[in-house]
C-alpha cells in the first residue's frame, strides 16, 4: 500500500515540477520579448537625448546667490514677490470677468 501511495506522491510532484518549469519558461520568453522591446526604446531615448543635448538647456540655470550681498539678495526677493502679486492679481481679474461674463448667459 505505501508503495502506492509513494508511486501517487512521486507522480503529483514530477507532474506539478513539469506545470512550475512550464510557467517559468513561458514567463522567461515574455521577458525577453519585452527585453528586446525595451532595448529599442533605449535606443530612441538616447536619440531623443542626444537631440535635446545639442540643443542646449530651454532656460538659463540661477546663479547660485550663496555670497551675494543680503540687501541685493532682499531687493530680489521684493522684485520676485511684486512680479508673483502681480501675475496673481492679473489671474484674478481675469476669473472675476469670466465669471461676470457667465452671470450673464445664466451658467
Amino acid at each position: 500500500m505505501w508503495f502506492w501511495i509513494w508511486c501517487i506522491l512521486v507522480l503529483g510532484a514530477g507532474a506539478g515540477g513539469f506545470f512550475l518549469a512550464r510557467d517559468l519558461w513561458r514567463r522567461i520568453k515574455v521577458m525577453l520579448r519585452a527585453g528586446a522591446g525595451l532595448s529599442d526604446a533605449l535606443e530612441a531615448m538616447s536619440e531623443k537625448v542626444a537631440a535635446g543635448e545639442a540643443a542646449g538647456p530651454a532656460t538659463n540655470p540661477r546663479p547660485v546667490d550663496v555670497f551675494a550681498d543680503p540687501l541685493d539678495l532682499a531687493d530680489l526677493v521684493a522684485e520676485r514677490r511684486r512680479l508673483r502679486r502681480s501675475r496673481t492679481a492679473a489671474r484674478r481679474r481675469g476669473h472675476a470677468e469670466r465669471y461676470e461674463r457667465w452671470r450673464t448667459i445664466d451658467l
